[in-house]
């Protein structure tokens, strides 16, 4: 989990948008390594983002065999106030449901009626609760303070100690060679199969 300071400028803009962003791009991975962006609607209790589910989606599936996923708020035109989030993921059968919780009704009850829906068949719909528990933030990289030295600087919760704020390097992606298909035989017909790797993962 992470602690955000409300006197340090960039981190009371991450709080602004957990605060108060009704949408934000929740990533899961693909069985094949592809990220899989999907706007979401969420509550934040100061530690955990609750986002509800219909069932069977691909996101739920990519979360039961891969929890990390990233969470983004939308920027400005000018691509400035950029907000990410890292974390995990996980189906949790303890929450509420969507019409058991007063803060998610609260933050999109007026929203339900615009696709006529009643909290009831929402919280039908939907019913599938997912906790996301953000573990790290890195600094807006087009933000001239935290970019000039080509690095990250990155809010971060540390076993045992209490959040930090450290300067770490750009994590780099490690990928598997892309799916490629293999040249077609000059006799005997047949296409070429995709063959390699193609799971990427980012170091920490």
């Amino acid at each position: 989990m992470i602690s955000l300071n409300l006197n340090d400028e960039f981190e009371a803009r991450v709080a602004n948008h957990l605060a108060h962003n009704h949408i934000v791009w929740l990533t899961t991975v693909d069985a094949v390594g592809v990220p899989q962006p999907a706007p979401v609607g969420f509550v934040w209790d100061g530690q955990t983002l609750l986002v509800y589910s219909k069932p069977k989606q691909a996101k739920l599936r990519n979360i039961a065999a891969n929890p990390c996923v990233s969470l983004n708020f939308n920027g400005d035109p000018d691509g400035h106030d950029i907000v990410v989030l890292h974390g995990t993921a996980a189906i949790d059968p303890s929450a509420p449901p969507a019409i058991a919780n007063p803060a998610y009704l609260a933050k999109y009850g007026r929203a339900f009626e615009g696709f006529h829906l009643s909290p009831e068949s929402f919280s039908a719909q939907y019913a599938v609760a997912v906790r996301v528990v953000p573990d790290s933030v890195p600094r807006d990289l087009i933000d001239e303070r935290a970019g000039a030295l080509g690095g990250r600087k990155v809010i971060r919760a540390s076993s045992g100690l209490p959040p930090r704020i450290a300067w770490t390097p750009a994590a780099p992606w490690r990928c598997r060679p892309p799916l490629v298909r293999s040249p077609r035989r000059r006799a005997g017909g047949g296409s070429g199969a995709p063959t390699g790797g193609d799971a990427c993962s980012r170091s920490t």
